[in-house]
């Protein structure tokens, strides 16, 4: 399986793109083939916890909403993590 890491403007697009925005045309293709490759499980979205932060930031309750479901859709909840060195 291919991981690939989006950063937060290739989020926003994918949502957009998600929720009809017309700001999100030009994602849609994009959308399709993640779409296509997290169901064949040819690939996975996961998130870091910058992601997360950024996200937060976000205080439009519907903008920062869409934009959660289009991560939890494509991500399956996927994460990138740290080990803790001394652990």
């Amino acid at each position: 399986m291919l991981h690939i890491y989006l950063d937060q403007f290739a989020w926003i697009g994918l949502a957009k793109a998600a929720h009809g925005r017309p700001d999100g045309a030009r994602y849609r293709d994009a959308l399709e083939m993640c779409r296509a490759a997290r169901v064949r499980e040819a690939a996975s979205f996961p998130l870091d916890l910058y992601r997360y932060w950024e996200t937060a930031k976000n205080h439009n309750d519907g903008s920062r909403n869409r934009l959660v479901d289009t991560m939890i859709e494509l991500s399956d909840f996927d994460a990138i993590t740290m080990e803790c060195p001394r652990c």
